[in-house]
């Protein structure tokens, strides 16, 4: 069977049953937005992305500033969507030999920019050769409390609740393939989206203050994220689409494809997560957001209108090797 064939989220289960289930010191391992290990007087949190040259990015499109801030704010949203705290980067670069040395320390300017928000330590990783750009950073962090959140806690008659606005990012990238000359204020708005995320480390962290225990970060787009909850909580959720949070430039722009952007687009690294509405409402004196939906009984994901009624929809968020 070729990747193709099986694709990225089959693959994973199929190692993670080989693997085995998680032993000893490991709390969560393989399927969750980071693997969770039981420290001597702390849980402790490990996580690692990967951004490719010509499937993540490409060159005249990203600057390598904003190329080393994004590769560390995925890991970062990783450790938000665990409610976590970061603490420790390591950067391994793949890099091919024409490649300027200024541009390998812009790189290095945008990872350590973000880092200082978010007071991570960069301390070292590897460096090697390659054909193309892949950049590679793995984040190490630790929990305040013994709570975390995790895919795999959504129950029947919880709120999903989304931080932010959805498809800013994918609506980002848009512009840039397009060529769309838009205002400057606008432009840079997009931009900062798709290049620039800020990842929710504060409100993760406040999520597992009042009890929240389900949560992941939105990079594979709505749909497909909202899936993995259901799939490992067993559950299935309705989302009333009208109710999907999106930015009034996104609509003004992108008109009928704004809930193709929103709903699958991918890379907002915002929060999704679910709890009773008791906890909702204490959540929402710390920070806003928007409900969109109710975890149910059964499986899978149904999209209605503002009335209640089916809303039809076909297209799914991102998947490596379909």
């Amino acid at each position: 069977m070729k990747l193709w064939e099986l694709g990225e989220f089959a693959l994973i289960e199929r190692i993670a049953q080989l693997v085995g289930s998680a032993k000893g010191k490991v709390i969560v391992g393989i399927g969750d937005d980071t693997a969770v290990l039981k420290g001597d007087s702390s849980f402790q949190l490990a996580t690692t992305d990967s951004l490719m040259e010509g499937i993540h990015f490409h060159r005249n499109e990203i600057s390598w500033e904003e190329l080393g801030w994004k590769a560390l704010a995925v890991n970062l949203s990783d450790i938000a969507a665990m409610g976590g705290i970061p603490h420790y980067a390591l950067v391994t670069l793949a890099l091919p030999k024409d490649v300027e040395v200024e541009d390998v320390l812009s790189l290095y300017k945008g990872i350590l920019g973000i880092a200082e928000l978010y007071e991570v330590a960069t301390i070292g990783g590897d460096l090697i050769s390659s054909l193309n750009i892949v950049v590679t950073i793995t984040l190490l962090g630790s929990l305040e409390r013994k709570s975390f959140l995790t895919r795999s806690h959504a129950h029947p008659g919880d709120q999903i609740g989304i931080t932010g606005y959805l498809g800013s990012s994918a609506g980002g990238l848009k512009m840039l393939r397009r060529g769309l000359n838009l205002e400057r204020e606008i432009a840079s708005f997009l931009r900062q989206a798709h290049f620039r995320p800020l990842p929710r480390v504060r409100e993760g962290r406040i999520l597992t203050r009042h009890g929240v225990r389900t949560a992941i970060d939105i990079s594979d787009g709505l749909l497909s994220d909202l899936g993995h909850i259901c799939r490992m909580s067993k559950v299935g959720a309705k989302v009333r689409v009208a109710e999907v949070p999106i930015h009034p430039w996104v609509k003004s722009i992108f008109g009928e494809e704004v809930l193709s952007l929103a709903l699958c687009g991918g890379e907002d690294y915002e929060l999704l997560f679910t709890a009773p509405p008791q906890i909702m409402k204490r959540v929402s004196k710390e920070f806003p957001f928007t409900v969109i939906g109710n975890i149910v009984e059964g499986e899978g994901i149904e999209l209605v209108d503002e009335k209640g009624n089916p809303f039809p929809w076909q297209e799914k968020g991102w998947e490596h090797f379909v």
